[in-house]
């Protein structure tokens, strides 16, 4: 490595951070390659019982992001590695950054668990400002939607101030949290695999237990935000990811889709014989998979 490589822990929002930094250093000119990687593995009992303590852990084991019966996120394991170049230098791109940041809302208001509404207005309203975009023009959000009722309720409040100020459509939203559970430090960087995976494939995959609009959220419950519930077509354009940490850092990413057409659908155009790869934990298991 002849340039800078470090670790640091900021919690949720770990995985935005790095790729703000990044990004950052690539812009600038610091180096022309990035690793950007985070790990979660919940090794740890205790720490179920210390989330459970501040009332922030589900009761039943289902993450209901944006529903008004959330009570809580449900913890889960993954590990995320990234490689960040500059396009001109790309052999595969599967999607454009076009700004990243993160930072401390930084209010003593704030409490550990519910962050406040107007920090992270002001947080997205610059983070716009700064990359010259059109915040109305983002077609689809991937939201932090942690499952905390009232955590929920001041990240869409914040997203509605900024992004649905002079947008007419409905504006797609969701959250992998709801399909694999809290992540912890690879939060973020899941939720941008999640994005990517739905550029690449051309479908947004629903949310699961979602099924009545939390009170606290106007624009959810006017039908200005939308949760998909079923497998959506995916819009195209930009599409934005947001981190809300416990340690009190936002962070938000724009993405711009890297279109490219598929020759016969992504299928081989010849008959040369290909390796398929499956596993199952019981020869049953692995029959039934073959059977499908």
């Amino acid at each position: 490595m002849l340039r800078p490589s470090y670790s640091f822990h900021s919690g949720d929002t770990c995985g935005i951070e790095g790729l703000s930094i990044a990004y950052d250093a690539i812009k600038k000119g610091y180096c022309e390659t990035a690793l950007v990687g985070t790990a979660a593995f919940a090794m740890h009992p205790e720490m179920s019982f210390h989330y459970k303590g501040l009332g922030i852990l589900s009761d039943d084991g289902y993450n209901r992001s944006f529903d008004d019966d959330a009570n809580g996120f449900v913890r889960s394991e993954a590990l995320v590695v990234f490689f960040l170049q500059k396009a001109k230098n790309a052999k595969r791109i599967y999607a454009s950054i076009v700004h990243s940041h993160a930072e401390c809302y930084g209010d003593r208001k704030a409490g550990y668990i519910v962050p406040l509404e107007y920090p992270m207005t002001n947080i997205l309203s610059k983070f716009y400002q700064q990359c010259g975009i059109d915040p109305s023009t983002v077609s689809y959000l991937e939201a932090d939607g942690s499952g905390i009722k009232a955590r929920d309720a001041a990240e869409l409040n914040a997203i509605s101030n900024v992004l649905l100020r002079d947008k007419q459509l409905p504006l797609l939203i969701g959250s992998i949290k709801s399909n694999l559970g809290h992540t912890s430090a690879s939060a973020a960087l899941v939720s941008v695999v999640k994005v990517l995976i739905s550029m690449e494939a051309g479908k947004i995959p629903p949310n699961y237990s979602f099924n009545k609009p939390s009170q606290k959220i106007p624009a959810l419950v006017k039908g200005k935000l939308k949760v998909v519930t079923e497998a959506e077509p995916w819009p195209g354009g930009l599409a934005a990811v947001n981190s809300v940490g416990l340690t009190g850092v936002f962070g938000h990413i724009l993405l711009r889709s890297h279109s490219k057409e598929k020759v016969n659908s992504g299928l081989p155009e010849d008959d040369l014989p290909r390796l398929l790869v499956i596993s199952g934990r019981t020869e049953e298991g692995l029959n039934d998979t073959l059977d499908k």
